[in-house]
């Protein structure tokens, strides 16, 4: 599968960007820095029909900070889809077809 031993979070980001662009997902990565919103997810984007796209990557063993949990909480809560990605595979299940623009 895709889930293979070692992969750093940069390799797992650029595996998932890779997927966005082959769905035609408009998205981007953002990159931490002073003044940025605590929490903020790691690739940000817009699904078809205007709904905001957060997705969190993480190693295999990597967790959640309170602040991660509470940005994907809010996004989710105001009708966003946003989640946690460990792969690229977690991202094509949570897409789902309906997401994606060039399936």
């Amino acid at each position: 599968m895709s889930k293979l031993p070692g992969l750093s979070e940069k390799d797992i980001t650029h595996q998932i960007r890779n997927v966005l662009k082959m769905y035609g997902i408009y998205h981007w990565k953002v990159h931490q820095g002073l003044g940025c919103q605590p929490g903020i997810a790691d690739i940000l984007g817009v699904l078809p029909g205007g709904r905001m796209l957060a997705i969190e990557v993480k190693t295999e063993r990597g967790k959640l900070s309170p602040h991660q949990q509470r940005f994907l909480k809010n996004v989710t809560d105001n009708g966003g889809l946003a989640f946690v990605a460990r792969s690229f595979d977690d991202v094509v299940q949570r897409l789902g077809p309906e997401n994606r623009t060039n399936s």
